[in-house]
C-alpha cells in the first residue's frame, strides 16, 4: 500500500525535522558528537518507512526516533496517525461480478407474439424463467441476475400487460428467431 501525507502529516513531518536538526546544532556546537554518518530525515525518507512498513505499529500509527549525530537519537519519536497524518494513496472502487447463464428455447411465435418483441416484450418469460430454472437447480437470489417483480416490468416500474409479459431494457433481451418459411 503506498501512502501520502496528509496536510496536518507535512505540518508534523515539517516540525520534527526542525526539532532534530535543533538537537543536532545543539549536540555539534557542544562538541559531543559527531555527524559524518548521519542524515537528519527528510519528507520523503518518513515517507519511505510509512511506505515499506519501518516503524508502524499494529495499528498502522508510525513512531520513529531518528539519529541526529552518529551516537544520539531525536528527544521524541516522530509520531503521526494513520487516517489523520497519512493516508493512503489508493483509490477503493468496488468490483461485482455477475453470475449469468444463458438458455435457448424455441418457440412457435404469432404475429402479436412478434409485434411484442419488437417493442421490446418478452412474451415468453414464464417459460424461459421455468427453463432457466430448472437448468440451474435451485434458486439462488445471489447469482440471478434479473428478477421478476409482479405487476411490473423489469427496470422500468411501468405496469405489466394483462398477457403477463415482461419488458427487458436492451441488453437483457436477446431473441433469436429462426423462421422457416415454406
Amino acid at each position: 500500500m503506498e501512502y501520502v501525507l496528509t496536510e496536518e502529516g507535512k505540518r508534523k513531518v515539517a516540525v520534527f525535522i526542525k526539532e532534530c536538526e535543533a538537537k543536532r546544532k545543539e549536540i555539534l556546537d557542544a562538541d559531543l558528537d559527531t555527524a559524518e554518518d548521519t542524515q537528519i530525515p527528510t519528507e520523503a525518507d518518513i515517507l519511505s518507512d510509512l511506505n515499506n512498513g519501518v516503524e508502524v505499529d499494529e495499528d498502522g500509527d508510525y513512531y520513529n526516533a531518528w539519529g541526529v549525530t552518529d551516537n544520539y537519537s531525536s528527544d521524541r519519536a516522530g509520531e503521526l496517525a494513520i487516517g489523520e497524518d497519512f493516508v493512503s494513496n489508493a483509490t477503493r472502487v468496488q468490483v461485482t461480478l455477475r453470475k449469468t447463464i444463458e438458455v435457448t428455447e424455441y418457440f412457435d411465435a404469432t404475429p402479436e407474439d412478434l409485434e411484442m418483441i419488437e417493442r421490446g416484450e418478452n412474451p415468453f418469460f414464464g417459460k424461459m424463467e421455468q427453463s432457466a430454472m430448472s437448468s440451474v437447480g435451485k434458486r439462488n437470489s445471489t447469482t440471478r441476475s434479473w428478477t421478476k417483480i409482479p405487476g411490473k416490468h423489469l427496470s422500468t416500474g411501468i405496469k405489466e400487460n394483462e398477457k403477463r409479459t415482461e419488458k427487458f431494457p436492451s441488453f437483457f433481451l436477446r431473441v433469436c428467431m429462426d423462421i422457416s418459411r415454406g
